[in-house]
């Protein structure tokens, strides 16, 4: 008897404890100077959404490597252990690595993989850019984890219908409409 078949979207972000910053008050045709220490503290967000239902995976991380996408999978996996698993991502080196690619097939999770510099495709970058919008623009936080805190505490809040709105999952356009995998 075939298992059940997942299709999940994958991407990492990187959350910064000084924020982006969008706006700013300066004097007409002056401006703004932005004091910085030049140490901006980060930690990576990984995700993965499931396209057809909007349920969603994160793990926080130090960096973006080899090992901590492994670790990734072995999240992804836990949370789909029951099903085949379609894993559609970008070409980062980390994941393209021979032994990340042996990690995924040891885990059954089958990569499918998004042209280069194309992150309109990723439905979990158009969720990063939501986060970024709401949580992470123009603000300052305490403390690095406190930010990372928020920022997945928001997209968590997202009921799965609002996720695959943000993700453009629901748009009669996206493209895997058009594909043999929805």
């Amino acid at each position: 008897m075939q298992e059940p078949f997942v299709v999940l979207a994958m991407d990492e972000t990187d959350i910064k404890l000084f924020p982006h910053l969008r706006s700013g008050l300066a004097k007409k045709g002056k401006d703004a100077l932005v004091p910085i220490s030049g140490k901006n503290k980060k930690l990576v967000v990984y995700g993965a959404i499931n396209i057809k239902t909007g349920h969603r995976i994160w793990l926080v991380r130090e960096n973006v490597s080899i090992e901590n996408f492994k670790l990734f999978l072995d999240t992804v996996r836990f949370h789909y252990r029951k099903f085949n698993i379609l894993l559609i991502l970008d070409e980062n080196s980390a994941h393209t690595s021979p032994s990340s690619l042996e990690h995924a097939r040891r885990r059954n999770i089958k990569l499918a993989w998004l042209p280069l510099r194309s992150p309109k495709l990723n439905p979990v970058d158009q969720l990063w850019k939501t986060g970024r919008n709401d949580i992470s623009a123009d603000l300052q936080y305490e403390t690095i984890d406190e930010h990372v805190f928020r920022f997945i505490h928001y997209l968590d809040g997202l009921s799965n219908k609002q996720a695959m709105k943000k993700a453009g999952l629901l748009s009669k356009d996206f493209w895997l409409h058009q594909s043999k995998l929805h």
